[in-house]
């Protein structure tokens, strides 16, 4: 059963991802380069996306192996580490190439984590637990059974 924090932070990764594609959708390269703004707001949101997914269980990223969890961590380093000459273009890089791809994964593994998501006490431990509480015990009362 997936955590409810898990959902949280792939749905904010979601988020972040989803703003990313606002925020330059109507942006061609040189139009990027030049809006120093929206390039500063792209580049929060991959740090952003950076933080969030180091919040990621591990036990989560051992089973979903496939997903690429340490390339958005991957990405702000690049950044931090980048030529402040050429950081615009390795941030269009990410935005139009790389999160894209993660985000059609982090979506799908969302989907799935949602279906298999159920509240607590599952139906199985809830039933289990009022067989307990009204078996008649040895005194002819109501409680668990030993």
């Amino acid at each position: 059963m997936a955590g409810r924090n898990t959902l949280e932070l792939l749905h904010d990764i979601l988020a972040e991802i989803v703003q990313v594609s606002r925020l330059i959708e109507r942006h061609q390269y040189e139009d990027f380069y030049r809006d120093e703004q929206v390039c500063a707001k792209v580049t929060c949101c991959i740090r952003a996306l950076g933080e969030k997914e180091r919040l990621i269980p591990t036990i989560v990223r051992v089973k979903y192996a496939l997903v690429p969890w340490t390339e958005p961590g991957a990405l702000d380093g690049a950044i931090a580490r980048a030529d402040p000459a050429g950081r615009s273009g390795l941030v269009w890089e990410i935005c139009t190439g790389t999160l894209p791809r993660i985000r059609l994964q982090i979506e799908d593994l969302f989907d799935e984590m949602r279906k298999q998501d159920r509240p607590f006490p599952s139906p199985r431990v809830a039933t289990a637990f009022s067989i307990l509480q009204t078996s008649p015990n040895a005194y002819g009362t109501a409680g668990p059974t030993y």
